[in-house]
């Protein structure tokens, strides 16, 4: 505010006479008495016209926006702009017992398109929002907009739309003072006594009241107020520090449309949804006189309750009470003209009664009086106070006024239930809204936090009855709960049920035979069938189920849930597994067991039937009947009866295992025993064993020749197979069969036999196992350094010129995949391999070939002392048969032949011829040998080479001698 203005003090009284009440029913029209004039833009009228001895002076802004605010300690108002009166202040003149004060928007008379009042500071009486002259005769005070802001100070009474004239209750008049839009707004921490819309005779077509933040208005708020019409009224409460004395719709005004929100805030007395209507003016219905009690109308109503918004009760006023809306229908719809349309307007029926709507949405709960009385908060009317006559909308039912209430509660009729599985119960729940007047406008909804263990259906359709099924043995939850919807905001309250299934459990295990390592499943189900279908996968309370193993030597327990439980197998034997339910809440219990097995886990071994003496063979084991890698308590020792035992681990289980183990005697057995851990913390064996048979092998020995003079020493080194026996702490012996030719001993460090010749002669040293089996012969021949007789190698001979071929035939099957000509060919391959045996140089080329039938002569006395002879050998195929092979993949299909020698007989001569100190044969000395005699067979044995086709497979060299064998 500028500190230089032009402050201009009007002291000019506007007298008015306001009646016996706040809101009085006037006989006369009130005229402008004083003196008036314009100053600065506002007219300033006096009136000597009283109210208890006050004086008022009023301040007419003539459709100008004004501002009302303190200074120094005074209260001014001014024009917001204006052209001529810009920043000049007009100073209101007193406020006090016997003065009041009154802010006009309009002006004496006159049609404005708007007003507006803006109250910062300071106090006055009265802000009126519309003109406010004496009513004349072709005289109009319509304003199209009047707005009133109050931001602080305080304010007595604050009027939408105010007339001085009153009287007579006629409704024809309520036009003649009008208001097409109007605004009230009370906000901050402004101090008001009441707010009114319409007063006196007033129309008002939309009126809108805010009363926000922290404002007080200490008596009363109506839209409607005194004798006028209102179109559409609005009233917002809505201010954590909003407190009001009470609120009312009218007096004795006619609403057709009202809506009053009451968001945040109090009021400390009650709300009448229509008038202003109270046991005092119900008891002098007898002395009614047109005007004389607050008639007025609200024909459709809404009320909304915010949860945050504090009230004692509400009232229906006039129009709740439908005896008395007769009676004053009676009496006045004729009174007046047009005074039975104007009612039927308003909803007043032919026959009386009352055709209006109110409707109520109640978030939060009144506190009524305890003995049904409250006080009047209203200007003039202490000590009067409403009883029991009207009736108390949110308490008891009333014709025309619904009620939506937020619920209260929902209370189950019982607490704790206990069922079987398949058992039913039906149960109640029932519905408490924070007004008794409202009635439930939706059903309660049942839900089960558990379905599988128990399932709810409502058995009514409003939902207060409901039956319980018990599907499965558990625990779980039934929630009833209701949700009204106030204002788009859900309001939800619940009440619990719980709930328990008894009876026995069904245990199964898969598998129920188990290998170790195995993990096994257990899963618990209620004996009796359930109705509904589907495992359960939880419950209320988890922690109410317990899974037991009687031996945790048999299987361990790795993951529980209340119906499941898994457990790994780790020993041989039977278990049984347990699980126990347990609610104490409702001290239900259920049980149930199974038995399983877990077996034993098997080893195999995998050995030759026979092996070589002295070898190191393979014995594979493979442990089976077991689950896993690298498994834990298992353990596998393979020995055998030839040597000490032999520890093996067993690595993967699902392999076998290589164990070398040497054979050391001629037969015997090899064990696997495989070790395991058992029921009871035991640890068990089992034992698999294996025969073995061990062959000697057949060892080519070379004589050894020694002589009495030059060559006295040999050495002879063991086979690999008698080595073998001795690296694996086998023992053998070394025999002579004639001690005085030579003597041997055996140098196991070099595996080798030491000879020393101690007279000419033959002999054979042995190799032998204690037991007396013979592993190798060596013929030893002693030579007396004084012989010369000599006796050479002459080699060997084939003729085929006798044998006999027999031709082979094509088989039937091989027909259409081999022709005959094809056939033919592979005969004459065959024929043509027989042919050319003379040529076979493993015969024919071996200067040895008849190496030891020589030494055998020479050895046996054959020859003279100085003979010198040479030793031949001859060999003569008589016959050979063929065998055809079918040749065939895969599939088995024919795919060619194979023509192969099957047998072969030959016949074998030795023969004899001396030959000269020159090596040349002496004519006439050459001789056949009988090789069956006993010189040449007894002591000494000898080999020779037979010739062999060169396409002969391995298995059919298949060879026959003619006459005697030989060897």
């Amino acid at each position: 505010m500028r500190k230089c203005k032009r402050i201009v003090s009007a002291m000019l009284a506007v007298s008015m006479v306001m009646g016996m009440t706040a809101f009085p029913a006037l006989a006369e029209p009130l005229g402008i008495q004083g003196e008036s004039r314009v100053e600065t833009g506002i007219t300033v009228v006096s009136n000597t016209y009283t109210y208890g001895n006050a004086a008022v002076t009023s301040y007419y802004a003539n459709g100008n926006p004004v501002t009302v605010e303190e200074y120094e300690g005074s209260t001014y108002v001014h024009l917001d702009s204006h052209p001529a009166y810009d920043n000049t202040w007009v100073k209101v003149e007193g406020k006090g017992k016997d003065k009041y004060t009154a802010i006009v928007g309009g002006g004496i008379e006159g049609n404005l398109p708007s007003t507006q009042i803006t109250m910062k500071s300071g106090a006055v009486t009265y802000l009126i929002g519309s003109s406010s002259g004496e009513k004349a005769a072709g005289k109009t005070y319509d304003v199209e907009d009047a707005r009133i802001t109050v931001e602080g100070g305080s304010v007595d009474i604050i009027y939408a739309n105010r007339s001085i004239s009153s009287g007579n209750g006629t409704f024809s008049k309520a036009s003649e003072q009008h208001i097409g839009t109007g605004t009230v707004t009370v906000k901050n921490n402004a101090v008001v006594g009441n707010v009114f819309g319409c007063f006196g005779y007033t129309s008002i077509d939309d009126l809108t009241i805010n009363i926000e933040g922290n404002a007080t208005v200490r008596e009363s708020v109506m839209p409607g107020a005194t004798n006028g019409t209102l179109a559409k009224g609005t009233l917002n409460v809505n201010g954590p520090g909003v407190t009001i004395g009470e609120v009312a719709g009218c007096q004795r005004t006619l609403i057709e449309s009202l809506d009053m929100n009451f968001i945040e805030g109090e009021v400390k007395g009650v709300i009448s949804a229509g008038s202003q209507y109270n046991q005092t003016e119900a008891e002098g219905i007898s002395q009614w006189g047109f005007g004389d009690i607050n008639y007025g109308i609200v024909k459709d109503a809404d009320l909304y309750l915010g949860e945050n918004f504090k009230y004692r009760a509400v009232f229906g006023g006039f129009q709740s009470i439908q005896e008395h809306v007769k009676e004053f229908y009676s009496r006045f719809a004729g009174s007046t003209e047009n005074q039975k349309d104007i009612l039927a307007s308003y909803g007043f029926k032919e026959d009386g009664n009352l055709d209006t709507v109110i409707r109520i949405t109640a978030a939060s709960k009144g506190t009524p009086s305890e003995d049904g009385k409250y006080p009047y908060y209203t200007a003039n009317r202490t000590g009067v106070q409403y009883k029991g006559v009207v009736p108390d909308l949110l308490a008891e039912p009333v014709p025309g006024v619904t009620v939506t209430s937020a619920p209260a509660s929902v209370t189950a009729d019982t607490e704790n239930v206990k069922l079987e599985v398949n058992g039913e119960k039906e149960v109640g729940a029932e519905v408490k809204l924070l007004v008794p007047m409202a009635s439930p406008s939706n059903a309660i909804q049942w839900e089960s936090d558990n379905e599988s263990v128990v399932s709810v259906e409502a058995s009514s359709e409003d939902g207060t009855r409901a039956v319980l099924t018990g599907n499965d043995i558990g625990a779980a939850a039934v929630t009833a709960s209701y949700t009204e919807t106030i204002n788009g905001k859900e309001y939800t309250v619940s009440d619990t049920v719980h709930v328990s299934v008894g009876g026995d459990f069904l245990v199964t295990a898969a598998p129920e035979t188990a290998k170790i390592g195995d993990i096994i499943s257990f899963t618990a189900s209620a004996k009796k069938a359930a109705k509904t279908s589907g495992m359960v996968t939880a419950t209320a309370s988890d922690a109410a189920y317990t899974w037991t193993i009687d031996d945790g030597s048999v299987a361990e327990i790795e993951t529980s849930e209340p119906r499941k439980m898994t457990a790994k197998a780790v020993g041989a034997g039977n278990a049984t597994a347990s699980v126990r339910f347990e609610d104490e809440a409702s001290d239900n219990r259920a049980e149930g067991s199974t038995s399983f097995t877990v077996e034993a886990p098997e080893v195999s071994l995998a050995v030759p039937e026979t092996v070589t003496l002295g070898q190191t063979f393979q014995a594979e084991t493979k442990v089976s009947n077991y689950t896993g890698k690298d498994p834990e308590g298992l353990g596998i020792i393979v020995h055998t009866d030839f040597d000490a035992e032999t520890m093996v681990s067993t690595g993967n289980v699902d392999e076998y295992v290589a164990i070398d183990v040497p054979a050391a005697d001629a037969e015997g057995q090899i064990y696997a025993v495989l070790s395991y851990p058992a029921a009871n913390g035991e640890t068990k064996e089992t034992t698999l064993s294996r025969k073995i048979a061990v062959t000697i092998p057949q060892v080519e020995t070379e004589t050894v020749y020694l002589d009495t003079k030059d060559k006295k020493e040999a050495n002879i080194d063991l086979p690999v197979f008698v080595r073998n026996v001795l690296k694996h702490g086998g023992s053998v012996e070394v025999k002579e069969e004639d001690g005085a030719v030579v003597k041997a001993e055996m140098d196991e460090a070099a595996a080798k036999i030491q000879l020393s010749a101690a007279d000419s002669g033959n002999t054979v040293v042995r190799v032998a196992l204690p037991s007396g089996t013979v592993l190798a012969s060596y013929p030893v021949i002693v030579f007396d350094a004084s012989e010369e007789a000599r006796a050479e190698d002459g080699g060997a001979s084939v003729d085929v010129s006798e044998l006999t071929v027999e031709t082979p035939k094509l088989p039937k099957e091989v027909s259409g995949v081999v022709s005959e000509e094809q056939f033919a060919q592979k005969v004459e391959e065959a024929d043509q391999s027989v042919m050319d045996l003379d040529k076979n140089q493993a015969v024919v080329g071996n200067k040895n070939a008849v190496h030891d039938l020589a030494a055998a002569v020479k050895g046996n006395g054959l020859l003279e002392e100085g003979e010198h002879a040479r030793i031949s050998l001859s060999q003569t195929p008589k016959s050979i048969s063929y065998e055809t092979i079918v040749e065939k993949d895969a599939a088995g299909n024919v795919t060619g032949v194979k023509v192969l020698p099957k047998t072969m007989v030959f016949e074998v001569n030795a023969s004899k011829v001396l030959l000269d100190e020159n090596g040349q044969v002496i004519s006439g000395t050459q001789e056949e040998l009988d090789l069956s005699s006993d010189k040449l067979a007894r002591r000494l044995s000898f080999r020779f080479r037979l010739p062999v086709p060169s396409l002969v497979e391995d298995q059919y060299a298949n060879v026959e001698h003619e006459g005697e064998s030989i060897g």
